[in-house]
């Protein structure tokens, strides 16, 4: 069985400030390396927590209910979706 993974608590709490400075610093010598420049975006608006809702943001389908029925209904609905 599949449940809802946002009313059932599984979603992850995140403090809304956190950056990860090892991380940025990565990102940053990354992309100089890459010759892409600086980031986009500043450190402010890549926090832990905002790269995971943005994550959440882009998921396709919501899966509840028992497995096999599920899939099949997803299945359905990217067919539905891909024959537009």
């Amino acid at each position: 069985m599949y449940g809802d993974f946002f009313k059932d608590g599984c979603m992850p709490r995140c403090q809304g400030d956190v950056v990860v400075e090892a991380i940025e610093g990565k990102l940053v010598q990354l992309l100089e390396y890459s010759g892409k420049g600086a980031p986009q975006l500043p450190a402010s608006a890549r926090t832990v927590k905002a790269t995971l809702d943005a994550i959440i943001r882009n998921q396709g389908l919501k899966l509840q209910g028992v497995s096999s029925d599920t899939l099949d209904q997803a299945v359905a609905a990217i067919v539905k979706l891909a024959a537009i």
